[in-house]
C-alpha cells in the first residue's frame, strides 16, 4: 500500500473518530429558538477575526450586514492578509457604514494570530454586547437577535453555539 493511500485512510478513521466523539455529546446541546426580535434590544458588536480570507469574507459579511437586530456594528479585523481579503472588506465597507474594517496591528510577544487580532477588535467595539465568529461563517438573518434573547433568558453572561 502506498504511503498515501495509507495517510488517507488515517485522516479518515480520525474524522470518523471525531464526528463520533461529537454526535456523543449532542443530547446535550440546548436549542436555540429562534427569535426575529428582541424588546431593548442593545447595541452588539459583531467582531471577525480574518486572515487571508478571500474565498468566504464576502459571504460572511453579507450575512452579518443581513441581521434583524436594529442596533449592531460589524467589525472585521483584517489580520495582515496577504490575498484579496482587505480589497474586499473596503468594498463592502464603502456600502455600509455599519462595517468597519481595522487593520491587524503585528503580533506582540505572546500572543497569538486569532486571539490578538479578536482582542484588536473587542477594544474597537461600541456594543454592550460582543459576538465573535469566524471569516467563514455564514449566518441566518436571526441569528444574532436569537442568540442574545437566549442569553438573555437564561440570564448568561456568555452563549457559544454552532
Amino acid at each position: 500500500m502506498k504511503a498515501g493511500t495509507i495517510a488517507t485512510h488515517v485522516c479518515a478513521c480520525v474524522a470518523l473518530f471525531y464526528a463520533w466523539r461529537a454526535a456523543r455529546f449532542a443530547p446535550g446541546w440546548i436549542h436555540v429558538p429562534v427569535v426575529e426580535t428582541v424588546d431593548e434590544a442593545p447595541p452588539v458588536s459583531i467582531v471577525v477575526p480574518a486572515r487571508n480570507e478571500e474565498r468566504s469574507i464576502e459571504r460572511c459579511v453579507r450575512s452579518l450586514l443581513a441581521q434583524t437586530i436594529p442596533d449592531f456594528e460589524l467589525i472585521v479585523v483584517d489580520d495582515r492578509s496577504i490575498d484579496g481579503t482587505r480589497a474586499i472588506l473596503e468594498r463592502l465597507a464603502g456600502e455600509d457604514a455599519r462595517l468597519r474594517v481595522i487593520p491587524g496591528e503585528p503580533l506582540p510577544a505572546g500572543w497569538i494570530g486569532k486571539t490578538w487580532a479578536m482582542h484588536q477588535g473587542a477594544a474597537a467595539a461600541r456594543g454592550d454586547w460582543l459576538l465573535f465568529t469566524d471569516a467563514d461563517s455564514v449566518h441566518s438573518p436571526a441569528s444574532v437577535t436569537s442568540s442574545l434573547a437566549f442569553a438573555r433568558s437564561r440570564h448568561a453572561d456568555a452563549v457559544s453555539t454552532i
